[in-house]
């Protein structure tokens, strides 16, 4: 059941004047003064237990776009919290001709995974900022009407007019089961890279079809890469990108954030917790390093 109890999408502008008044209060030839944006717009999402996060898409001085996710705490909570920012990557990585080509060389990619591919890219780059600002999304959803308004005003502002974002066509396609560890070892073959993630409590890893996160020693929640399964097998750079994005939204659905620069979820419970032994020699993952991880 989801806690979200209100969530506005807003933005500064300015209505319109129809007419002038000079200071002898005669009217002169009427001008209009359209409305316009002097911000970019922010989704604003309210929770019921004492915090609200504001979400904005930005631009740097090299014009590249990312998401940033700032978690505010009511006057009412208690003393010790602090307002948090979390910063996501680049939303469009420079790989649009690399795409083309593919799409000329391969049949199998076509324009609809092409598109697949940049909704997934921004809508893990949301979940990316999200997870960093501390919020927890565990219980907690976006209404996808809103978030595709949010996101497509967004990229208006910054003149990107003839984009459109619809989340649908990833959450449609992109899900997260969970499954036995005993089960998961029939994949263990194929698990190409995993890590620890918050302290020796989970493991991060992905196998050449999906991502994955060991939550308890029988507890695995997968999310399938198959919708992009075309783009991954045939260009390296691109799949290592798309397992990114995949492993911040898989972590951040699963109720893992960041706090202090170190990844924690605040479900956990020592029950049933993976053994000790199965972390030893395995990197640490980190907020710092997640992307690097991945290459």
């Amino acid at each position: 059941m989801s806690f979200v109890e209100k969530m506005t999408l807003f933005g500064d502008s300015r209505s319109e004047k129809e007419e002038n008044i000079t200071p002898n209060k005669e009217p002169i030839k009427s001008k209009k003064i359209f409305p316009h944006t002097l911000e970019p717009p922010t989704l604003r999402l309210d929770t019921n237990y004492g915090s609200t996060l504001y979400l904005k898409l930005r631009e740097d001085s090299n014009k590249s776009l990312y998401f940033e996710a700032n978690l505010r705490y009511r006057d009412s909570g208690p003393s010790n919290r602090e307002d948090h920012f979390g910063y996501s990557a680049n939303i469009f990585p420079a790989l649009n001709k690399d795409l083309k080509l593919l799409s000329s060389e391969f049949s199998s990619l076509d324009d609809t995974s092409i598109r697949f591919y940049y909704n997934l890219i921004i809508l893990g780059r949301i979940h990316e900022a999200v997870c960093k600002s501390g919020f927890s999304m565990d219980d907690t959803e976006f209404d996808r009407d809103m978030l595709n308004d949010f996101v497509n005003k967004s990229l208006e502002f910054y003149g990107y007019h003839d984009y459109n974002f619809d989340c649908d066509v990833v959450l449609d396609k992109l899900n997260i089961y969970h499954g036995s560890y005993d089960n998961h070892l029939m994949d263990i073959l194929y698990i190409q890279k995993e890590f620890v993630i918050v302290e020796n409590k989970y493991t991060l890893g992905y196998t050449k079809t999906s991502v994955y996160l060991r939550l308890s020693e029988d507890d695995v929640a997968t999310l399938s890469l198959m919708p992009v399964i075309a783009i991954i097998n045939n260009y390296i750079k691109i799949s290592n990108t798309i397992r990114e994005v995949s492993a911040w939204i898989l972590s951040s659905s699963e109720g893992v954030y960041v706090y202090n620069q170190k990844f924690v979820n605040s479900q956990f419970t020592p029950d049933n917790k993976i053994p000790d032994l199965y972390f030893e020699g395995k990197q640490q993952i980190t907020p710092d390093n997640f992307a690097q991880c991945f290459k």
